[in-house]
């Protein structure tokens, strides 16, 4: 399954009109079709523009879906076994997410993201009868890897890491500020958050989701007010098509093949690291309501669902 980076979560009240206050600096990063807002107490002689703007390269040379010489894509092609550093960090921890989930997160969907139109998020019906073929290359337990080297995968399969890199590069800038003592910050990489410290007026951060009703990133469900934590939401509202009445969200199944059919909306994860909030939160939208309530629960998960009752009535469930 896949999770487009369109930015869900938004910050209520973050910095009112005043991001510089008490020494705080606000950088906005245009990063893999989305942005990175990040907000943090400044701190003499740490250089943290030149850190993100390199370390946000790297990742991108390294495995980046939208540079066709990364090598993650030159590898996608066949072209090269080689694993670098970051691709085998995300190789690693997406295989332990896609055993968490029971191979519900799975990032060797991308041929049937393609298929289905959502690379360039416009979203269209495809030839179904096509399906069996595709799905004989999708499944990361076909992939097999050491410290360096791709040792095996399926001629045709391909990964991407969209629904695991986002909160992946949150937790790196977030290790990055702890190491130089920084210790009040806020960074949204597309909807997936880390939170330390206080906001520049003082107090927690405060986070809300954007609502399915109006589709707003300025306005939103107020949910937290909280620091120290880790987040990330998932959605299926704002990325969809209509075909033969019926409407069909960016959540593709790795063992279907096909546009998940759920009464889920979003939902929101808290989990020890953004990454994993991440797949998780992309997990659940493979799942009815009801079982991401027990799914959470049963990976002791906090978080915020919004769904479509039964009557047709969109709704709100706390997690925790």
């Amino acid at each position: 399954m896949r999770k487009l980076s369109l930015v869900l979560l938004v910050v209520a009240f973050a910095c009112n009109s005043n991001s510089k206050k008490e020494n705080y600096k606000k950088l906005i990063i245009p990063v893999w079709g989305t942005k990175c807002e990040i907000i943090y107490k400044e701190k003499k002689g740490v250089a943290v523009e030149e850190y993100i703007s390199e370390f946000f390269k790297e990742l991108s040379d390294q495995i980046s879906t939208y540079d066709s010489t990364s090598h993650l894509s030159v590898a996608n092609r066949n072209e090269s076994k080689y694993v670098s550093p970051y691709m085998l960090a995300l190789l690693d921890l997406s295989k332990e997410m896609y055993d968490l989930t029971d191979g519900v997160f799975d990032p060797t969907v991308q041929p049937l993201v393609k298929e289905w139109g959502f690379l360039k998020q416009e979203g269209k019906w495809m030839d179904t009868t096509r399906l069996p073929v595709i799905l004989e290359y999708v499944g990361l337990d076909k992939w097999k890897w050491n410290d360096s080297l791709i040792v095996e995968k399926p001629t045709k399969a391909a990964i991407d890491f969209n629904a695991i890199a986002p909160g992946y590069a949150t937790d790196q800038i977030a290790f990055y500020f702890q190491c130089q003592g920084i210790h009040d910050f806020f960074i949204n990489n597309g909807g997936e958050i880390a939170l330390a410290g206080n906001r520049p007026n003082g107090g927690p951060w405060q986070i809300g989701v954007t609502s399915p009703e109006t589709q707003s990133k300025e306005k939103g469900d107020t949910l937290y007010k909280l620091t120290e934590i880790c987040l990330a939401t998932s959605g299926n509202y704002i990325n969809q098509f209509e075909y033969e009445g019926s409407k069909y969200g960016h959540t593709i199944s790795s063992k279907t093949g096909m546009p998940i059919q759920t009464n889920l909306l979003s939902a929101t994860v808290i989990a020890s690291s953004a990454a994993k909030a991440d797949a998780f939160a992309t997990a659940c939208m493979a799942m009815q309501m009801k079982e991401a309530v027990d799914f959470m629960k049963n990976n002791k998960l906090k978080g915020y669902l919004i769904y479509m009752s039964e009557l047709g009535k969109v709704e709100r469930k706390m997690v925790d």
